[in-house]
């Protein structure tokens, strides 16, 4: 009887794991990746609000593929982070787009009712400095009197406008009701928004149209967004067009 370990019956083993299968990345991964990374374009307009949407889906696609086919495939990790950057980018970009234009809105509005205010209390040189560029009034500190020394005729053609006619002074017999603000999208570098309402001038109906353009100005005297009311519109309501 032999007291020595019989080595022939001792299993071997090796030090070294068995090398993983190689594989290949799925073209379609990196194709997500790619949507994803296009997607942030949608940050520029809501004309780029298809490219989320198509990265998502075409990224949960490939993502569910690619987890049916793991031991074949790689690249899930390629097609989640074109699914999450779609998702980050849609959702942000429609948030950003809706917030922007609504605090636009709150501030188009409140120059359009100082100017309509301006209007009635018989502010006519107050009112028209609001029509004129922010370029325009860069070192006047906020003095109609001197834009109008410096535009004399445009002042009295602003004088002759039919909304300043009909509504110059006539606080206490106007009704005024605001209907909308509606924003219409960039104009030569200038945020273009409308403002409507409807008037009761007395025994009339009016309906008056105000166009308003705002910019990011800096200067000296003043920084932030500058609006100016560019346009105006006052009708009879029964001849105002359909919304």
């Amino acid at each position: 009887m032999s007291t020595g370990t019989d080595l022939g019956s001792v299993p071997r083993f090796s030090s070294r794991e068995p090398e993983e299968q190689y594989r290949p990345i799925a073209p379609m991964a990196v194709v997500s990746l790619g949507l994803g990374i296009l997607s942030i374009l949608a940050f520029g307009g809501p004309a780029f609000w298809f490219l989320p949407a198509i990265a998502f889906i075409i990224s949960g696609i490939t993502s569910y593929r690619l987890e049916r086919a793991k031991h074949e495939y790689a690249g899930q990790v390629l097609a989640k982070a074109g699914l999450l950057i779609s998702l980050i980018a849609g959702a942000g970009a429609v948030t950003q787009h809706y917030v922007r234009w609504g605090i636009l809105r709150s501030e188009a509005l409140e120059e359009a009712n100082n100017f309509l205010d301006d209007l009635l209390t018989n502010r006519a040189p107050d009112a028209f400095f609001l029509t004129n560029p922010p370029i325009s009034r860069v070192g006047l500190e906020g003095s109609p009197e001197d834009l109008i020394s410096r535009n004399k005729q445009a002042y009295r053609d602003f004088l002759r406008k039919p909304i300043v006619k009909e509504l110059g002074g006539k606080l206490d017999q106007t009704q005024v009701t605001l209907l909308e603000t509606v924003p219409v999208g960039q104009e030569r570098g200038y945020d273009v928004i409308f403002v409507r309402y409807a008037l009761e001038v007395g025994d009339n109906v009016l309906e008056c149209s105000l166009q308003l353009q705002g910019s990011v100005a800096y200067s000296g005297e003043w920084s932030g967004r500058q609006w100016y009311v560019s346009a105006t519109h006052l009708v009879p309501k029964s001849e105002a067009p359909k919304p």
